[in-house]
């Protein structure tokens, strides 16, 4: 937890997708900030693959 002038405080960082559906939630420190949290935020979002098979290359 952070420590501010107020006491603890925390932030909640979150990836939803285009219908608003949580997709990964990390609890943060308060005073962190968000960039930081970013990558962390992206490494959790996980889609599961309908199927078999090996992925795609799409580029």
């Amino acid at each position: 937890m952070g420590r501010s002038r107020g006491g603890l405080s925390t932030e909640i960082h979150h990836a939803c997708d285009g219908r608003v559906r949580p997709l990964a939630m990390i609890v943060g420190l308060g005073q962190g900030g968000d960039w930081p949290m970013f990558p962390v935020v992206m490494d959790a979002v996980t889609v599961p693959r309908l199927g078999g098979g090996r992925p795609q290359d799409t580029a």
